[in-house]
């Protein structure tokens, strides 16, 4: 009787063991009941070469607050849903291609792996999962980051999405992180 009553234990300790270390891929963290929301455009053509998947700050900033963005101080010849669409296209399939520092910049400091994508109105701040898979945190308006008007903080943006990728329950790469290091060509994929 205590061989089983042992053999029960330790099946539930193991058991208790493996619910506590799972971590979730991206297919069910995108799922229905997950916090992922895989965004997309039509490529027109194109087949995707990269995933962008966004978490529910984000989404909600796209539903409820950039269908009344207006362009901004620069003036831009595409409204700020346009640039939206062209981020997503640009990211999924490459046309017009990406380029460091214009459209893509990596937050100081570097080594959080933090990083912005930007247009002239607006800015998502998130960070490279792994080579190719963007995950978005926070979308704001460009203006908001920039004087006499700043109502936010890049510094702020960064810790938003540090604070969210550490409690997000995802699968960590071989380095045990849950984010990739790497040159803006090996984590774009170009």
């Amino acid at each position: 009787m205590g061989v089983a009553r042992r053999s029960c234990a330790r099946i539930r300790c193991v058991a208790a063991y493996l619910l506590l270390t799972y971590m979730a891929t991206l297919d069910i963290l995108s799922g229905p009941d997950g916090p992922l929301t895989r965004l997309s455009v039509p490529l027109k053509g194109m087949q995707p070469v990269r995933s962008f998947y966004a978490l529910p700050r984000f989404v909600k900033a796209v539903n409820d607050e950039l269908p009344g963005w207006v362009t901004g101080r620069l003036e831009a010849s595409q409204t700020p849903q346009e640039q939206f669409a062209l981020v997503l296209r640009r990211w999924t399939g490459n046309r017009p291609r990406l380029e460091y520092q214009k459209h893509f910049n990596d937050l100081m400091p570097g080594t959080d792996e933090v990083w912005e994508i930007k247009t002239a109105d607006l800015r998502f701040f998130g960070w490279v999962y792994r080579p190719c898979i963007f995950i978005a945190v926070v979308l704001g308006y460009a203006d908001w980051y920039k004087p006499p008007d700043r109502k936010e903080s890049y510094e702020d943006a960064r810790k938003a999405v540090l604070k969210e990728r550490e409690s997000l329950n995802i699968d960590p790469n071989a380095d045990g992180l849950k984010f990739t290091r790497g040159t803006f060509d090996a984590l774009v994929g170009i």
